[in-house]
């Protein structure tokens, strides 16, 4: 997916505003990109799917690549990864409990769906796709943050 094209103001800003490229742009069908990111949604509870909202979101803001309307879009992929986490403990409760391989396969069913929905609606916003492996792989625990040098050596 191409980035959002930018509006007059911003290219005027930046300098790389030109009147016979620039000029005769319908501004009302531009996307309007967002400049701060936007709060982590009430509807995305699990604490992993939170601390995931904010490791990722924000870097997508800063690199231009989300615009007001696509706040919801990803929305609906961070509840997706929320139900795999959800899907992920309810899976670890009964795992001694499941007498039927159907009933596992049936779990692991949503749980790659989910998975799925959240790894291709990352990859619209050009999240690479390591990157969304990773960010999968750290919510089983907990999103993991980067520490610095300091709390590094202090533990």
């Amino acid at each position: 997916m191409p980035r959002h094209k930018k509006n007059e103001a911003q290219l005027k800003l930046e300098g790389n505003y030109r009147k016979d490229r620039h000029g005769d742009r319908d501004e009302a069908t531009l996307a309007h990109i967002v400049d701060a990111p936007p709060a982590c949604p009430d509807s995305i509870t699990h604490p992993a799917a939170r601390e995931t909202w904010d490791l990722i979101v924000p870097e997508l803001v800063y690199s231009s690549r989300v615009a007001r309307e696509d706040v919801a879009e990803l929305e609906i992929a961070f509840r997706a990864l929320q139900d795999s986490y959800e899907m992920r403990d309810v899976q670890k409760v009964f795992i001694g409990m499941m007498k039927t391989s159907e009933e596992y396969a049936r779990i692991m069913s949503i749980i790659t769906k989910r998975e799925q929905r959240f790894i291709d609606i990352m990859g619209l916003y050009g999240v690479s796709s390591q990157k969304r492996l990773a960010l999968l792989g750290a919510g089983y625990g907990a999103a993991k943050k980067k520490k610095n040098l300091a709390q590094a050596m202090t533990e």
